[in-house]
């Protein structure tokens, strides 16, 4: 029986905030190994910025939690 040890994932995150509402939501997706992981998520009272980072934050710590041989990340985002 041959062991892999998954150590990458590339993460495309998006962000963004409805300015007069104040409404927001964030998108992820995980490519790790021949998966693909969505993750989503939306928070009142925010804006675009705390989305776009809050993104990248969400999948950082689900990558902690369920793949912790992961050592190396590429992060690919739209924010400035």
């Amino acid at each position: 029986m041959k062991i892999i040890l998954i150590n990458y994932a590339e993460i495309y995150t998006d962000g963004s905030c409805h300015t007069q509402q104040c409404v927001g939501a964030w998108a992820a997706v995980l490519l790790i190994d021949e998966q693909k992981i969505v993750l989503s998520g939306k928070e009142n009272d925010t804006t675009h910025n705390r989305m776009e980072i809050l993104a990248v934050i969400n999948s950082i710590k689900y990558i902690q939690l369920h793949f912790t041989t992961i050592t190396n990340i590429k992060i690919v985002s739209d924010s400035q």
